[in-house]
């Protein structure tokens, strides 16, 4: 009777430990699925802020400061990414983050490169106006006093001429 006691106590301690450590399972999995739900919250929160600053975007003149601002915001977010990706080395990250760094500098200066180059041309082509006009102005200045020393000519010199 002795040996049965032991062996129902035992038994009742076996299913404690089994009940506790299906207990931590079960913690564990609640937890996993807390920080799973918790990761994809703050994506949300990430998409929705980066839906906003597209559709602020969207609605800027276009010109250089749109651009700027579009291709800033690709390349903060190049690099928001790097350096959230857990599937990165450390310098891996790091090299990655220079060279998106890097490049969007580059694009920065491509931008405004882009619209000096347009800012030029159209300068040109104002320039060419105004000495259209000034030119077309002189013409009609030149005419308008052929005109007059005609007038003032007498006949003999007119018929000379």
């Amino acid at each position: 009777m002795k040996q049965l006691f032991q062996d129902e106590e035992l038994k009742k301690e076996l299913d404690k430990h089994r009940f506790s450590m299906y207990d931590v399972d079960k913690d564990k999995e609640s937890q996993k699925t807390k920080n799973d739900n918790y990761k994809n919250y703050l994506q949300e929160r990430i998409n929705a802020r980066r839906k906003i600053e597209d559709l602020e975007n969207s609605l800027l003149e276009d010109g250089i400061d749109k651009e700027l601002e579009i291709s800033a915001d690709k390349n903060r977010r190049l690099i928001e990414d790097t350096k959230k990706n857990s599937k990165l080395k450390g310098e891996e990250k790091t090299k990655l983050v220079a060279l998106y760094e890097e490049k969007a500098e580059a694009e920065a200066e491509a931008i405004r490169n882009k619209y000096r180059l347009k800012d030029l041309k159209e300068e040109r082509k104002h320039q060419e106006n105004k000495e259209k006009q000034e030119n077309d102005y002189l013409d009609k200045i030149a005419k308008l006093q052929e005109e007059n020393y005609e007038a003032t000519l007498s006949e003999e010199k007119l018929e000379i001429r």
